[in-house]
């Protein structure tokens, strides 16, 4: 269940959010790695996300193949 409030949006596991364009999109790494990677991307155009995790300030979203954290007062609930 989604609720939103003036400047919190609560979203769940298996949501659809729109990213605008050239939105900081932070690359999630493998176990691997470090998970986080300071080096950030772009996308040019606007994308819907798939939201695979809700933290505290961020979202773990999946973006085509790729999975990305996003802060969460950049997105929009759809």
């Amino acid at each position: 269940m989604k609720t939103e409030t003036a400047n919190k949006v609560k979203l769940s596991i298996g949501d659809l959010v729109w990213i605008p364009a050239n939105t900081p999109l932070m690359f999630y790494q493998t176990s691997l790695e470090p998970e986080w990677s300071f080096r950030s991307t772009e996308k040019k155009e606007p994308v819907y996300g798939l939201v695979v995790s809700d933290e505290d300030k961020s979202l773990k979203v999946l973006i085509g193949k790729e999975q990305y954290y996003v802060r969460k007062n950049e997105v929009y609930g759809v």
